[in-house]
């Protein structure tokens, strides 16, 4: 979710075919990257690993697939580091 008034993780969701994924809010727009590059840094901060451990896969409709995640085990990381 770019654009927000502060960077942090949503919650886990599940989607209409029964997909779970994490919802991050970043501030950056979505313009040339900064959000996709904020949303990454975000992650890699708070999963305590480093940023090329992650590569965005796809992107479609303000959902970003991302190759070395699980979204129920980071938002479980997330949760604990609030």
């Amino acid at each position: 979710m770019p654009n927000a008034s502060v960077c942090g993780a949503r919650g886990v969701f599940t989607d209409a075919d029964g997909a779970e994924y994490l919802k991050v809010s970043v501030v950056s727009i979505p313009e040339k990257g900064k959000a996709n590059k904020e949303l990454l840094s975000f992650l890699a901060k708070r999963l305590k690993t480093a940023k090329s451990n992650f590569e965005i896969i796809s992107e479609r409709c303000k959902r970003i697939l991302i190759k070395g995640i699980d979204a129920v085990q980071a938002a479980e990381i997330l949760r604990q580091g609030e």
